[in-house]
């Protein structure tokens, strides 16, 4: 998966085949040669720009943790654990410099989430839902960021967050059958999945 960086700095990073991280630096128009992070993954990787040259990327372990290492524009961290049992890769995102939000779900299908405030790690914290595959989530300013994900009925389920508080879930419908793709432009929230005919199916 890509992430990209102010400066027009590119790095994509993928579960190798012996289960590490890789990161490729595609900044240039030649890309250098893959770099073994290490680690033992479990889910695909999951990279958030988090202001300035700084990076996070975060993965589920062969323990069903959540792990991470973050790149300070100089060096990369060594990997740390956040804990938890995950049932799902984990989505993370940036709402504000040196600020990282990251959910997925735990085995009850409810989503699960955990913030990084630019000094400490709050604790995990159930959102509920009745969700089954991977989430998407997306930043809205320092503010506000959207979860969406597939539910346990098929269809398309929102929660979204303004400043502190917590929205309750909203069925969006569409009898998906596979998880959300979602991103933000200056016209709103744009969210693609594969509905139940195959075909892609958009909200917005």
């Amino acid at each position: 998966r890509p992430v990209s960086r102010p400066g027009g700095n590119v790095s994509v990073f993928v579960r190798g085949l012996d289960l590490a991280l890789w990161r490729l630096d595609a900044t240039a128009g030649t890309p250098g040669a893959w770099t073994s992070l290490g680690g033992i993954l479990t889910s695909a990787p999951e990279p958030v720009a988090i202001g300035g040259s700084g990076m996070a990327v975060f993965v589920r372990g062969a323990d069903r943790a959540l792990w991470y290492r973050r790149w300070n524009g100089v060096v990369w961290s060594g990997w740390t654990s956040l804990k938890g049992v995950l049932a799902s890769a984990p989505a993370a995102v940036s709402a504000a410099p040196n600020r990282i939000d990251v959910v997925t779900l735990d085995d009850e299908g409810h989503v699960i989430h955990r913030g990084f405030d630019g000094t400490a790690w709050s604790d995990w914290h159930d959102l509920g839902g009745a969700l089954q595959g991977e989430l998407a989530i997306v930043a809205n300013g320092p503010t506000r960021i959207d979860i969406l994900g597939r539910g346990v009925d098929g269809d398309l389920w929102h929660m979204a967050r303004n400043g502190s508080v917590w929205a309750d879930w909203t069925p969006l419908e569409g009898r998906l059958s596979s998880p959300p793709a979602a991103a933000r432009d200056a016209t709103g929230l744009h969210v693609y999945a594969r509905g139940g005919d195959g075909a892609i199916a958009y909200r917005a």
